[in-house]
């Protein structure tokens, strides 16, 4: 086995909820990406599914592993120029 990260030094910016498009970015983040998930105040809506402890799912932690969180108020104006600077970063 291969502890080579094929994706160190690239930084992926998320914006799903649910499963698909968590489990790709846990791919990029396994593999050594910078993962930053974006997620409204509320959070991702799995994480409330059969919560392990408040705010954790089994499903939440398996398919956001190796990722950082950032919470934003999604209609806010400020979150948009937070938003630009994340995508002018990756």
């Amino acid at each position: 086995m291969s502890d080579e990260q094929p994706f160190a030094g690239i930084r992926v910016i998320e914006f799903g909820q649910f499963v698909a498009v968590p489990f790709c970015s846990q791919l990029f983040a396994q593999g050594g990406a910078e993962v930053i998930k974006v997620e409204s105040l509320e959070g991702d809506p799995v994480r409330q599914l059969g919560q392990l402890v408040e705010g954790e799912t089994r499903i939440f932690l398996s398919r956001n592993r190796g990722k950082h969180s950032l919470p934003l108020a999604l209609r806010h104006p400020a979150a948009a120029d937070v938003i630009d600077r994340l995508l002018g970063n990756a």
